[in-house]
């Protein structure tokens, strides 16, 4: 069985009526590395999007991409995460944003998990 050695996904996360609506939905045919990977950029949006709204930010969409490289060897474990976020509004304040990014990874539980186990990289972007 060849394992990957690099995962790469993305998800999205619309609001709605002040509420996160993430897409592509957890299904059970993704293999349980991946979801680690999809579990990260749902807590990193959920939060991320907590922190903007209270400071009166309007963000329409986030777009996550999470890319974890395994070793190559039993028992293929991530070596390496990079995560980047780019958040799509109207009227972002640059500041206020910029604090955000430098925030949500404070606050996001699976991060925290994650990052105690392996490097984990930002990038974040904006528009609007």
């Amino acid at each position: 069985m060849k394992i990957p050695t690099d995962i790469q996904l993305t998800t999205t996360a619309e609001v709605h009526s002040g509420e996160l609506v993430m897409s592509p939905p957890l299904t059970s045919a993704i293999d349980p590395m991946e979801g680690v990977l999809y579990m990260l950029a749902r807590c990193s949006a959920i939060t991320l999007h907590g922190i903007v709204a209270r400071q009166r930010q309007t963000v329409e969409r986030y777009v996550i991409t999470v890319h974890g490289q395994r070793a190559q060897k039993i028992p293929y474990q991530f070596m390496a995460v990079t995560l980047s976020i780019h958040c799509v509004g109207s009227g972002l304040n640059h500041g206020k944003i910029t604090y955000a990014f430098e925030l949500f990874h404070k606050y996001c539980p699976v991060h925290a998990l994650v990052s105690a186990a392996v490097p984990v990289t930002h990038h974040m972007s904006w528009e609007g």
